[in-house]
């Protein structure tokens, strides 16, 4: 069990004790038929999707049933809202928080608008971390991370969540060959595009970039943090 975020020596709580103390949205939910395919109105699935109301409707592609209740695991969920939340709202730093927060019932609204900035490769000036990248590290060590009460790092923090973060970085990795903004591009779409430029940012979208080339980057950033919270124990 990694040491969580909080007060010297203190210890992440387990999984099994957090899940018996709370219900998180979207795990599970009552139908009578599988949705798989099917395009579901998002209050059905939380609450704070009533602002999406205007934009679509979410179309869930894996589940679980067994008795009338449908399972969606929490990294496929994360995956799905983060797609939604990039495709409607932009800025992939505060969409992969918001997919992390919504899964896993962790709201902050401090470390959600800290994040603006990294949008874009920082600024969208596009030669920095991806902002999907940056937003999972943002939640990994809001989890496990150094807390300002331990700044001398006696409880061994640090190297405890740069492991998590280089799993994080693999996942990038084999999948992109980078985890650089402008790099991405280059992989998915054939060329880099600089967004603070008005007419960059118009190619970008005419090529599908906030249809789902970055709604599909945010979403897979949004799985493998939910993976590696999940398998390390974290919450």
């Amino acid at each position: 069990m990694l040491v969580g975020h909080g007060p010297p020596g203190s210890i992440a709580p387990s999984r099994a004790s957090h899940q018996a103390g709370t219900t998180r949205p979207g795990k599970h939910y009552s139908s009578p038929e599988p949705v798989c395919q099917t395009a579901l109105n998002s209050d059905e699935l939380f609450p704070s999707f009533s602002r999406l109301r205007e934009t679509g409707t979410l179309v869930l592609s894996t589940c679980q049933t067994k008795g009338g209740v449908v399972s969606h695991t929490e990294p496929e969920t994360a995956y799905e809202l983060g797609r939604q939340y990039e495709a409607s709202y932009r800025g992939c730093a505060q969409c992969v928080l918001a997919a992390l927060q919504d899964v896993f019932d962790l709201q902050d609204d401090v470390l959600f608008q800290a994040a603006s900035g990294f949008a874009g490769g920082g600024g969208l000036c596009g030669d920095s971390a991806c902002g999907a990248y940056a937003g999972s590290i943002m939640m990994l060590s809001r989890l496990c991370g150094r807390p300002r009460t331990d700044f001398e790092d006696q409880a061994g923090v640090l190297f405890q969540n740069f492991r998590l973060v280089q799993m994080l970085h693999q996942h990038f990795i084999d999948e992109y060959g980078s985890v650089i903004c402008r790099d991405i591009h280059t992989r998915i779409f054939g060329r880099p595009y600089y967004l603070a430029d008005p007419d960059d940012l118009e190619k970008f979208d005419q090529a599908g970039g906030h249809y789902d080339k970055c709604p599909e980057v945010v979403g897979k950033a949004a799985r493998w943090a939910a993976e590696i919270i999940i398998s390390e124990g974290l919450i």
